[in-house]
Formats: C-alpha cells, sequence, structure tokens
C-alpha cells in the first residue's frame, strides 16, 4: 500500500510533469493544484519549486517573464 508519503511525492511529480520545462511561479502551482480539486495530499508550491528541473536542456528552460520580455521585443 502506498504511504502518505508517497501519494504526496505522485502528487509533486503530476505538478512538474503539468509544467514541462516552464519554470512555474508558486502563484501559478498554487492555481493549478487549486484547479485540480485536491483535498489531501496538496503540494506546497515553494516544495515543488525546490524539486522543479527543465525537462530540456538548459538552453530551454527560460523563465515565462524572460521568454515574454523577449518575444515581446520582437516586431
Amino acid at each position: 500500500m502506498t504511504g502518505r508519503s508517497d501519494q504526496l511525492q505522485l502528487c509533486v511529480q503530476h505538478v512538474l510533469e503539468h509544467f514541462g520545462h516552464w519554470l512555474p511561479s508558486e502563484d501559478r502551482v498554487r492555481s493549478w493544484t487549486e484547479k485540480q480539486g485536491w483535498s489531501a495530499n496538496v503540494p506546497d508550491a515553494a516544495l515543488v519549486l525546490r524539486q522543479w528541473k527543465s525537462s530540456g536542456g538548459a538552453d530551454t528552460a527560460l523563465d515565462r517573464s524572460v521568454l515574454k520580455r523577449l518575444t515581446g521585443t520582437q516586431k
């Protein structure tokens, strides 16, 4: 049987997979987990961000705000 900490880690993994190579903000993680309707084993946004690693290479690990700024200057 899966323990509570194992279930929490599975939830963290699910959140990490959802965001992929985009580094989410704590607010985005919190908002997304609330939308999931989870009532137990809800991972803390700070915990998720500490465990986040880009699913791509280092060159693809961009923060959304950086990407918006870079593409906003392109016309």
